[in-house]
């Protein structure tokens, strides 16, 4: 059971990974999305630079770059919040198959930790260090580019763990319920036996 779990972590960080790296195909399509979102501003075709995003463009992206953030920033912390209770039910679990289901468990979250951890990190002087230009007019275009980039990266993250969401959690919850019960029914069982010897025994001696 343990292999089938690890396996299906190296399956997720493969799909993790592939859609980390083919997000960076889907950039000629942002300009056509960023400029439908300033036209409902009221935005107005009239910058000249056609290289560069338009003031109104460039705005709706830092607007897009700041929600997705804070949406894998919150990701994140119901993640970390899954994996302390992943933690804690082990700690009072004794039976070796749901010790063996919760130790797979944790591993499969792995990949959504860090999928939301990477989707809430922005570029800093390092990265814009990296363009090597003395040209204002390529800074912006360099710039601006790194920035829909990192748009798009963080919207694939924010997409592969929401998604992992909607079904591991559930799977958590059963595991959990599970659990309790398996416990409550352990306990239960010596008392439902002694319960009944008392009531064979009563109806003998009556």
């Amino acid at each position: 059971m343990i292999a089938g779990f690890f396996i299906f972590v190296i399956v997720l960080q493969f799909a993790w990974f592939g859609i980390c790296w083919n997000v960076r195909l889907n950039t000629p399509s942002v300009k056509p999305r960023l400029w439908a979102y300033a036209t409902m501003k009221g935005a107005k075709r009239d910058y000249a630079n056609a290289a560069s995003l338009h003031p109104a463009e460039h705005e709706i992206l830092l607007g897009v770059l700041k929600k997705v953030e804070a949406k894998n920033s919150t990701l994140l912390t119901a993640w970390v919040f899954v994996g302390a209770a992943l933690l804690a039910a082990v700690s009072m679990e004794t039976r070796t198959l749901m010790l063996e289901i919760y130790a797979g468990m944790t591993l499969v979250l792995i990949p959504f930790v860090l999928s939301s951890l990477c989707g809430v990190r922005q570029l800093d002087q390092e990265e814009f260090a990296k363009f090597s230009t003395n040209s204002h007019a390529a800074w912006v275009i360099n710039g601006q580019r790194a920035l829909i980039l990192d748009m798009l990266e963080k919207e694939a993250l924010f997409r592969f763990s929401s998604q992992g969401a909607k079904l591991y959690i559930p799977v958590c919850l059963l595991l959990f319920v599970s659990t309790i019960l398996g416990r409550a029914y352990v306990e239960a069982e010596p008392l439902d036996c002694a319960a009944t010897l008392v009531c064979q025994l009563s109806k003998l001696g009556g």
